[in-house]
This record gives structure tokens, C-alpha cells and sequence, in this order.
């Protein structure tokens, strides 16, 4: 009896002393594992902030490249708009140079001019055709002088009516063409053309209004066509020695008053 209850205290202490093993090493196993799984755990938080860093500085780096980009202007944006700054092509000034304006009234078959071209050209050619309309006409003012600075002037083929004060105030006018169009030179048209010593009116034309040569000192000869049927009165400035010869009969300022009745339409 002793013996058997000696024996199941014996057991008893190996499993007590087995247990309190067992939970040591259970302990141990739990106290080595628990640094190990803090120092992991810490590493997995380092490496997530070190990510998360890189990624919101990358997505800092991009946002600032894209502001940059879109407030700066690009390469070719730039080009042009320094192109619309910069002086005109070639081409476009040689257009802007030849180019000739004039401003000018409707007639019922074309256009009269009435200012515009070039007033620094020393020759004046008239066209025969602006802006898609035929050029029919020419006129003046009394308070502005066309072509001033004129020496030639050529004249189209389809003009009609040299009107008044066409061609005033060009004192520098050496030569000038009247074709054969022209029916009517009108009042004060070559007033003052001083420098104006040969002129050849052409048949064809019928009317010439007063004044239209006045102060044409320098024409001397003047031939009138026999297609002439209306010569108002002071057409030519009586104060210049001239001789006007119309179908034959020569007239000077002593006389001229007799192809003024002759012609008073």
C-alpha cells in the first residue's frame, strides 16, 4: 500500500515538474517570438512610411511638372506668337509695296476715282480696272490735289471723263497721255500744270469746261479736235501767250473770245 502511494506521488511530482517545463518553454518560445514579431512588425511600418514618402514625393514631382507645363507656354506657341510679332514676309511686303489704293464713286458702267495712289510717285499710272470695276472716271477737289509730285501720268484706255480739279495743283507734270476715250475734260482739270508744255487732245473729245488749262503757262500750242463741240468760256488763262488752232483757224488771247461763241454749246 505504501508502495503504491508512494509511486502515484512520484508521478504525480514528473508530471507537475513536466507541466511547469512545458509552460517554460512555451513562455520562452512566446518572449523570443514577441521581439522578433515587434522588430518585423516595425520594419513593415518603416518600409509602408518609406513608400508612402516616395510615392507622395513622386506624385508632388509630377503635379509640379504638370503645373510648370501648363502655366509655361510651349516651344511652338511661343514660335508663333513671336511669328505674328515679327515684320511680315517677304512676300507680304512686296505686296504691301506694289500694292495701290484708291478711293473712288459708282457711274453706271464703272468707277470715277477720286483720290488714293501713291502721292509721292513721280509716275502715275491710272489703272484701266479697280476692285473688279472698270475705271471710267478721275476727279479732284479744290481743296486737294492729286499726284502732286507726278512728272508722267498714263492714262487707261477705258477712261471716259477727266473730271474738275483731276489733275490741279501738279506743278511738276511734264507728260501726260489723253486717250482716245475721253469725251470731256472737265473744270480746272490740268489747273496750274505749270511744267506742262506739250499736250495732245485727241478726237473724241467734245466738251472742255472754263478754267480747265488755267495756269498752264508752259502751253504754248494747243490743237483742238474737230470732234469738239462745247468750249466754255476762260479755258485757257489769257494772261499766257498761246495760239489754239481748231479746224484750221488759229486763235490767240486777242481773239480767243470768237471760238468761245463759235463753240458755246
Amino acid at each position: 500500500m505504501k508502495k503504491n502511494i508512494l509511486t502515484i506521488i512520484l508521478c504525480a511530482a514528473a508530471l507537475s515538474l513536466t507541466a511547469c517545463g512545458n509552460n517554460d518553454s512555451t513562455q520562452n518560445s512566446q518572449e523570443s517570438q514577441t521581439p522578433q514579431n515587434s522588430q518585423n512588425s516595425s520594419q513593415v511600418s518603416q518600409a509602408s512610411q518609406a513608400s508612402q514618402s516616395s510615392q507622395d514625393s513622386q506624385a508632388s514631382q509630377i503635379s509640379q511638372t504638370v503645373s510648370d507645363t501648363s502655366s509655361a507656354p510651349s516651344e511652338s506657341t511661343a514660335v508663333s506668337a513671336g511669328a505674328e510679332s515679327a515684320a511680315p514676309s517677304e512676300s507680304s511686303e512686296q505686296q504691301d509695296s506694289s500694292a495701290v489704293y484708291y478711293s473712288y464713286e459708282r457711274e453706271d458702267d464703272g468707277i470715277e476715282i477720286l483720290g488714293g495712289g501713291d502721292p509721292h510717285a513721280e509716275e502715275v499710272e491710272i489703272p484701266a480696272e479697280f476692285n473688279g470695276q472698270k475705271v471710267v472716271g478721275i476727279s479732284g477737289s479744290a481743296k486737294k490735289s492729286l499726284f502732286t509730285e507726278a512728272k508722267k501720268i498714263t492714262l487707261p484706255n477705258t477712261l471716259r471723263d477727266i473730271d474738275n480739279y483731276a489733275f490741279a495743283g501738279c506743278t511738276q507734270l511734264t507728260e501726260i497721255n489723253i486717250p482716245s476715250s475721253v469725251e470731256d475734260i472737265g473744270e480746272h482739270a490740268f489747273d496750274g500744270c505749270a511744267a506742262l508744255v506739250r499736250l495732245s487732245i485727241p478726237n473724241g473729245v467734245k466738251e472742255i469746261d472754263e478754267y480747265a488749262f488755267s495756269g498752264c503757262v508752259g502751253l504754248l500750242n494747243i490743237e483742238l479736235p474737230d470732234s469738239l463741240t462745247d468750249l466754255e468760256n476762260n479755258a485757257f488763262d489769257t494772261n499766257v501767250a498761246f495760239t489754239v488752232t481748231y479746224k484750221g483757224v488759229s486763235y490767240t488771247p486777242a481773239n480767243i473770245a470768237d471760238l468761245y461763241t463759235l463753240l458755246d454749246d
